[in-house]
């Protein structure tokens, strides 16, 4: 199944490696999306976003636990997607919209 989802995304645009050599050697990739989570003590779940949050905005641990993620699209996107592989759990699309800041992404994985 690991290979038929990289085909698939190879197929469809969204990998390519533009005749290079391929950036995920000896199926690297197929290994990272079958990759077990990370396992996350709920109680932790708030200090693992903001930490997240921290490292991707460059911001103090303060900033982090109280940041909105709206402004900047590509952070959003590159926060909650390390979220997803931190605790395990794919955020569903419609669910997108209400993710805005810190708080609403930990209440997201608390409720997970």
């Amino acid at each position: 199944e690991t290979e038929t989802m990289a085909s698939s995304l190879m197929s469809a645009g969204v990998m390519r490696n533009c005749g290079r050599r391929s950036p995920w050697p000896n199926g690297a990739l197929g290994r990272w999306l079958t990759a077990p989570a990370t396992s996350v003590p709920r109680e932790d779940i708030a200090r693992t976003v903001a930490g997240i949050i921290q490292e991707q905005a460059g911001c103090d641990a303060a900033e982090a636990e109280t940041a909105a993620l709206d402004a900047n699209l590509a952070l959003k996107f590159e926060v909650l997607a390390r979220c997803e592989r931190a605790f395990g759990v794919a955020i569903p699309s419609k669910a997108l919209a209400d993710l805005v800041d810190a708080p609403t992404v930990a209440a997201h994985f608390q409720s997970a």
